[in-house]
């Protein structure tokens, strides 16, 4: 969950939509075609600033530095309000705070297992990104100016969009930095969703 703060259709020929969401641990992008129709649709009708839900299979990019980038491929994308996304930050926060407390138990073979693997992991961070995210919880009571462009990720060209791979496309490097998303305005028309 997080709020959706820009959408632009760049399909060329047929619509194709990339959405830009923020979250309190950072920035990502979603990309939705004649392939999601359903999440399109969603994408196109949405007025942002809103909250949204979305449901989908992560993509990574590799850029030239190094660095990856995440993007969703949406199965489908619904509208929030601020109580659900709320609830979605504490109880995610929480989760990640016990999951980096059970890492420093000795006896925990897969803590172990992890440190092998990623020899510079550094759980720290981890503490730290669910700690700002809770703390953002009492910052985020008004909607601040939202930053928009004519295009929001200059890296995406219609070759990029035609690749097997479109939906991986890059994350520019301004929008790595963590921090607060902004709280859309009331929306009366959203959907309510429904827990298992």
């Amino acid at each position: 969950m997080g709020t959706l703060t820009e959408k632009e259709d760049i399909g060329g020929d047929s619509e194709y939509w990339q959405g830009r969401i923020i979250d309190p641990t950072g920035t990502f992008f979603t990309y939705a075609g004649q392939y999601q129709p359903e999440a399109a649709a969603e994408l196109r009708d949405l007025n942002p600033p809103a909250y949204v839900a979305i449901v989908g299979k992560p993509r990574t990019f590799e850029t030239d530095d190094g660095a990856v980038r995440v993007s969703v491929r949406p199965e489908s994308i619904t509208t929030v309000n601020a109580e659900p996304r709320g609830r979605w930050v504490v109880e995610t926060a929480e989760q990640t705070l016990d999951r980096v407390a059970a890492f420093s138990d000795e006896g925990n073979e897969y803590a172990r297992m992890a440190e092998r693997a990623f020899s510079t992991l550094d759980v720290t961070e981890y503490k730290d990104v669910a700690t700002r995210a809770l703390e953002s919880l009492d910052t985020d009571d008004e909607l601040p100016a939202v930053q928009t462009s004519t295009t929001l990720d200059p890296s995406v060209t219609d070759s990029t969009i035609k690749s097997a791979d479109a939906e991986s496309a890059p994350q520019t490097d301004s929008d790595d930095q963590l921090g607060s998303e902004p709280d859309p305005a009331p929306d009366t028309t959203s959907q309510s969703l429904e827990w298992d």
